[in-house]
């Protein structure tokens, strides 16, 4: 479930991070800015733990645009992040990688992304 932190917990001290990434260069952080409602909710469909958006869309270090969430107590397996891309696919018809980064690799596949 998609969920506001409570308390002194932020997104950014997730133990591991959705990464959300357009998969053609052509496409442009527009365009996924207004797609980012439907991937959010398929997030949350999927989520078998609490999944935390981080605000705006974020540069990976291809130059792709992408959305990330923090994730708490769920890690979704290779098979879930390849049906999440499926399933935006249809419901967005953008073409989108998904896959898991760690905490302490976050800054360094998301440059964007700060404190």
């Amino acid at each position: 479930q998609l969920e506001v932190p409570l308390g002194g917990t932020g997104p950014l001290e997730a133990p591991r991070f959705l990464v959300v990434e357009m998969a053609a260069a052509a496409e442009t952080k527009a365009r996924l800015q207004r797609k980012a409602i439907p991937i959010l909710l398929e997030v949350e469909r999927c989520a078998q733990g609490t999944a935390w958006p981080l605000t705006d869309v974020h540069c990976s270090r291809r130059g792709m645009p992408c959305l990330v969430m923090g994730l708490e107590s769920w890690t979704p397996t290779a098979g879930e992040q390849r049906a999440m891309a499926k399933s935006m696919k249809t419901s967005t018809g953008l073409d989108v990688e998904v896959r898991l980064v760690s905490a302490d690799h976050l800054r360094a596949e998301i440059p964007s992304v700060t404190e």
